[in-house]
């Protein structure tokens, strides 16, 4: 698991993990599951709509840099 380096609280009456994970990564590319890892028991916690509810706290890891900013093109 990787360290959290904020928190979030849902703040709503229920939220959707994927707009949740838009709301602090920017995209939901691997953010849900991300979500996910770091906070065991979160999928417990939701509805059959990812729904999160009102006043969970949530772990908020780092995510990884990519490797390189500049995408690896073979036939280059």
């Amino acid at each position: 698991m990787t360290d959290a380096i904020a928190v979030y609280v849902v703040r709503e009456e229920t939220e959707r993990l994927d707009i949740i994970a838009r709301k602090l990564y920017g995209e939901e590319s691997g953010a849900v599951e991300l979500l996910l890892d770091a906070n065991p028991g979160l999928a417990a916690l939701s509805n059959s709509a990812a729904e999160i509810p009102f006043g969970t706290l949530l772990k908020v890891p780092a995510r990884a840099e990519p490797k390189s900013a500049t995408p690896t093109r073979p036939w280059e």
